[in-house]
């Protein structure tokens, strides 16, 4: 699972830094659900059933905010991911539960 989560982190920084213009500076929700989907075997097959949520808005590139988040159903603490590409545990006061949608119900804009 943590070579999957570093495969996620770095594609995202390898999308997002590999663009022009004004754009480069922002990671969009489709960024993440696209690298989060180049994983999704990884996390179905996971003993831990993680269920990952996406950030339902862009985020500036270096704010540091959370654009995805892995609840676990054994309990353990949820993990996040920033907008600078790293993984990190998430506190009920980081994850505001309204800016975030499940993966599962979002499909990515392959446009």
């Amino acid at each position: 699972m943590r070579s999957a989560l570093k495969i996620v982190s770095g594609d995202l920084l390898a999308n997002v830094t590999n663009r022009a213009g004004d754009d480069a500076a922002l990671v969009h929700p489709d960024d993440v659900r696209r690298v989060l989907m180049n994983i999704s075997n990884e996390l179905a097959d996971s003993p831990r059933h993680p269920r990952p949520y996406v950030r339902k808005d862009t985020v500036p590139l270096q704010s540091g905010e959370f654009v995805c988040v892995i609840f676990f159903e054994t309990g353990a603490y949820p993990y996040g991911l920033t907008s600078q590409g790293e993984w990190r545990f998430i506190t009920s006061q980081d994850f505001k539960k309204e800016a975030f949608v499940p993966l599962s119900q979002e499909k990515p804009n392959l446009h």
